[in-house]
């Protein structure tokens, strides 16, 4: 059970070589580019290790333990994506490793906005819809009622 968002990063990135002791920027070789990174982050649920249990007093309850949701994948549109101006320098030229790493925190950056923007919850909302409407289809509507609970992220 899972839930995704689309996001587009677009930003600015700006170098120029220091000087032997760090101190300040070196004239005249400043570099920059501007690039977008868009893709589509997908959280879920491992209903693979889901536990369920009768309640001993009501019967018509059912106990339902999950893992927490987490991100399942995080892929980019390289269709999109993209250098979109660059201002290279002679003295101090952009590189493939400039945009990796650039991109690296892309990855990073849109995971944490992702958790932040509510994925995660809403993975867990979709989850426990999708379980209750199996219940219901499989069993005379409202016979089970489901009680969810989640594991502690570090009990696994």
């Amino acid at each position: 059970m899972s839930a995704s968002q689309d996001y587009s990063i677009v930003d600015k990135v700006t170098d120029s070589n220091r000087d032997f002791l760090d101190l300040f920027d070196v004239p005249f070789t400043e570099k920059s580019f501007w690039y977008r990174y868009t893709g589509t982050i997908k959280a879920g649920v491992d209903l693979s290790t889901a536990e369920f249990e009768q309640d001993e007093t009501d019967t018509s309850l059912l106990h339902v333990t999950l893992d927490q949701p987490y991100i399942i994948s995080n892929t980019p549109d390289m269709d999109k994506s993209g250098v979109l101006e660059e201002n290279n320098n002679i003295f101090n030229p952009i590189t493939v490793e400039d945009s990796g790493t650039f991109r690296r925190q892309c990855v990073e950056r849109s995971e944490e906005e992702a958790v932040a923007g509510g994925l995660l919850d809403e993975a867990k909302t979709n989850a426990e819809s999708q379980l209750t409407q199996i219940f219901n289809a499989a069993f005379e509507k409202d016979t089970y009622r489901l009680d969810f609970t989640y594991r502690d992220a570090g009990s696994e």
